[in-house]
């Protein structure tokens, strides 16, 4: 059966080709693109192939069952995230259980209602249109939170209660010369851009009991092995970990001793 016009697509799966025309004619002119699939490999061919939004999916089917598709579709990356409703006639709870436990969204016993079809597949797509718009507006704001952060002249890094760097700026990079391909899911200890052990252990009691700390010179060991002076600032994040912020001082430091120096010599 050839896929009709319209916006999402929708995988109708089922061995009687009665209950194919049924749902075919139950959702033809919904707005949705329609495909078909007889069996179970057929099913996962097209599923791999077009890549629709939503599946219908017979549960007993010769061969390989709905389960099983459904099972092989939630191993695959490139399937996972189709939206699996069952048609079946097993009413039984352990079914049913079985069914979502593996994936599925949501089940329709047989005989089905065509009105309880359209209803249900229009609330899923909904749904699913929904949770697409908020993950495209997530990463835009951690696309915008990131020109944010790069924008900033301090070098900030996030870590996990053990420590880990979970993410960096680009003045951190610049900072450190630690790359952050490098140095992302490192501990920050690992990467020992500090040596005062009181300092280390301070840093520890930040990110693992929420220990704030503030310091306005402390040496940074910088990867080219050269030594950066910067004022330390780190706030524990709620939930864990913490946030440490850098600045480089080193030309506040020089103005510092070039002061020094004119003073000395006026005296």
């Amino acid at each position: 059966m050839t896929p009709s016009r319209g916006g999402e697509q929708i995988l109708l799966v089922d061995d009687n080709p009665t209950n194919l025309q049924v749902l075919f004619k139950t959702l033809e002119g919904s707005g949705y693109r329609l495909l078909a699939a007889r069996d179970g490999e057929s099913a996962l061919y097209t599923a791999r192939r077009a890549k629709p939004v939503l599946m219908l999916l017979d549960v007993m089917m010769p061969g390989m069952d709905g389960f099983e598709v459904c099972e092989r579709l939630k191993a695959d990356p490139e399937t996972a995230d189709i939206v699996v409703i069952f048609l079946s006639a097993l009413t039984d709870s352990q079914s049913k259980v079985h069914g979502l436990a593996i994936g599925g969204v949501d089940y329709i016993g047989k005989p089905f209602q065509s009105e309880e079809v359209l209803a249900r597949v229009r609330t899923h797509i909904k749904i699913q249109r929904l949770e697409q718009a908020l993950a495209r507006r997530n990463s835009e704001l951690e696309d915008e939170n990131q020109r944010i952060l790069d924008a900033v002249e301090e070098g900030i890094f996030s870590l996990d209660g053990e420590g880990r760097i979970t993410a960096m700026n680009a003045r951190a990079t610049e900072l450190t010369g630690w790359a952050a391909s490098d140095a992302l899911g490192e501990l920050l200890s690992r990467l020992a851009l500090f040596r005062n052990g009181e300092l280390n252990k301070r840093l520890a009691q930040l990110y693992e009991e929420g220990a704030s700390l503030r310091h306005d010179h402390v040496d940074l060991y910088q990867d080219s092995g050269e030594i950066l002076p910067v004022a330390l600032t780190g706030s524990p994040l709620t939930g864990g970990g913490a946030v440490l912020v850098l600045r480089d001082i080193s030309e506040w430091l020089a103005s510092q001793r070039a002061l020094e120096h004119a003073r000395a010599e006026m005296d």
